[in-house]
C-alpha cells in the first residue's frame, strides 16, 4: 500500500518544498501531479506574505502544477481575516508589507492607512518585503504603543533562497 493511499487530501507548503526561490524542486511537480492522479486534494500553503494567492496559483501552473487561486492558502490571506476580526467593521489598519498583503487586508474588509495616518490605526499587520525601511518601523510601533493589536505573518527569521537563507 502506498501511503498517499492512507489521506484524502494533502497540504503542501511551497518555500523549500515545491521551489527554492524561483527554481523548482526536482520531482515536485510530478509528485503533486501523481497525487492528483489518485484523486488526492492538494492545498498549497505558504508562511511568504509577499504575493497573493492568485500569484503564487499563477506560478504553480508555470512550474507544470496547474493550480487556481482557491489551492492556496497564505499566511496573508489568514493574517489579514484574523486582524479584520479582532478590528471589527470599519477597522483601520496599518500595512507594513508588500501590495499584495495590503490587497488581502483590504479584501478581508479593513481600511488601509497609510503613512503618518497609521499612528492611528486599530490593527498593524506586519509581513516581510523588499520595500521595508525605518519608517514603516517606526510608524507601526507609535501605532502599537498607541493601543493598535499587532499580527505577524509569520514567525521565521528565514526562507530558503538558493544562496541561502534570507530574512523573512
Amino acid at each position: 500500500m502506498v501511503i498517499a493511499d492512507r489521506f484524502s487530501g494533502f497540504i503542501v507548503d511551497l518555500d523549500g518544498v515545491v521551489w527554492i526561490g524561483d527554481r523548482a524542486v526536482p520531482g515536485a511537480a510530478e509528485a503533486i501531479g501523481e497525487l492528483r492522479r489518485r484523486g488526492k486534494r492538494v492545498l498549497f500553503v505558504t508562511n511568504d506574505p509577499r504575493s497573493s494567492p492568485q500569484e503564487y496559483a499563477a506560478r504553480l501552473t508555470e512550474h507544470g502544477i496547474p493550480s487556481a487561486r482557491d489551492d492556496v492558502l497564505t499566511a496573508g490571506a489568514a493574517t489579514a481575516e484574523v486582524a479584520s476580526r479582532a478590528a471589527g467593521e470599519g477597522g483601520r489598519a496599518f500595512v507594513v508589507g508588500s501590495p499584495a498583503l495590503k490587497r488581502e487586508v483590504q479584501a478581508a474588509g479593513l481600511s488601509v492607512v497609510d503613512g503618518e495616518a497609521g499612528r492611528g490605526a486599530d490593527v498593524v499587520v506586519v509581513g516581510g518585503h523588499d520595500g521595508f525601511d525605518y519608517r514603516e518601523l517606526r510608524i507601526a510601533a507609535s501605532a502599537a504603543r498607541g493601543g493598535a493589536t499587532l499580527f505577524a505573518t509569520g514567525r521565521d527569521a528565514t526562507f530558503p533562497m538558493p544562496d541561502g537563507p534570507w530574512p523573512a
